[in-house]
């Protein structure tokens, strides 16, 4: 008998409906699985129904084995959030460490899926738990539909993902393949900057940038130095500041801004504890963002090859004021 389990994400992935038919054989620690991901029901465009139900198998009644969780839910005839997805076990599991040990496996596959997924879209996958609505309501009902309109001109629009990279991202995960940790680093800092979180949107640029900058560096010092210079050079310039006066001398490209929007506010964050605007922090991430793109770009097999580029959300339909899809 298989067993089924239900995993939410930590991040919703906003995708594109044909995702949904993705399935596949994977092993998380060590344990054999099917991965299925949500489905919808045929008749959801005429029912008005906007929730995404569980996987579906051929050979079971829909449903029947799945336990209860939300699995997402529909934005418009293409475009949905996939909120959790599916492992049928070909082998069942007995109870004790067995369970325990798989359900710890479960934890760190899904960081990296959403590691890999964030990485794929170029930032956060979901319209995460902003106040979409604004921090207040009003008895002057104008008043709250000013706030309202404020934060959905604001909102951090996720890259929808398509079919082509969902496969890929699995493809990845299924190898235990990391994903690069400066544009890991980087996608934490823009989903720091949507919540708000503007000082930890700044160290996690810098930190990103820092990452970039080492591998620039170390390319650039293994073809221009011996080994033992360029290990002494790099011992030499440990921190993000000198790494970036070192490659200034060597010549590398740098961005215009870094030192004011992303070197002196990381410091000042750091050293004073000094108050970071959005602007501020959206600066830093364009500013780490030049330089991982330079010195530690994503790899050209990851980029999708099917699809062009997924034009900006056009706003919601009337009505949506009172109901919005998020």
């Amino acid at each position: 008998m298989t067993q089924h389990v239900a995993v939410p994400l930590l991040e919703g992935a906003h995708s594109s409906a044909d995702a949904l038919t993705l399935s596949g054989r994977l092993s998380i620690g060590g344990i054999e699985c099917h991965l299925l991901l949500p489905t919808l029901r045929p008749d959801w465009a005429m029912t008005g129904e906007r929730d995404l139900e569980s996987p579906y198998e051929p050979d079971a009644e829909s449903g029947r084995s799945w336990p209860m969780t939300e699995w997402g839910f529909i934005h418009d005839h293409d475009s949905v959030t996939i909120q959790a997805v599916g492992l049928v076990l070909i082998q069942p599991l007995g109870w004790g460490s067995m369970l325990i040990d798989f359900d710890h496996a479960v934890g760190l596959w899904r960081h990296q899926l959403r590691d890999w997924l964030s990485v794929i879209a170029d930032g956060p996958t979901d319209f995460l738990e902003l106040p979409v609505r604004g921090e207040t309501r009003w008895a002057d009902e104008g008043y709250t539909n000013e706030v309202w309109e404020n934060y959905y001109d604001n909102l951090q629009w996720p890259q929808r993902l398509s079919r082509w990279q969902w496969e890929h991202v699995l493809a990845h995960v299924r190898s235990g393949e990391e994903p690069p940790l400066a544009r890991v680093l980087l996608t934490t800092a823009k989903r720091a900057a949507s919540a708000g979180n503007s000082r930890l949107a700044v160290i996690d640029a810098a930190t990103a940038a820092e990452v970039a900058l080492t591998v620039g560096l170390s390319d650039r010092l293994s073809t221009e130095a011996t080994s033992r210079v360029a290990q002494v050079l790099m011992e030499r310039t440990r921190m993000l500041g000198p790494r970036l006066d070192l490659a200034k001398d060597l010549g590398m490209a740098l961005p215009g801004r870094i030192r004011a929007d992303l070197l002196e506010r990381r410091n000042a964050v750091i050293h004073r504890g000094t108050a970071v605007t959005d602007a501020d922090a959206h600066a830093a991430i364009t500013a780490a963002g030049e330089l991982v793109d330079e010195y530690q770009p994503l790899s050209a097999h990851c980029q999708d090859p099917t699809s062009p580029p997924i034009p900006a959300p056009v706003p919601p339909p009337e009505g949506w004021d009172d109901d919005p899809p998020f």
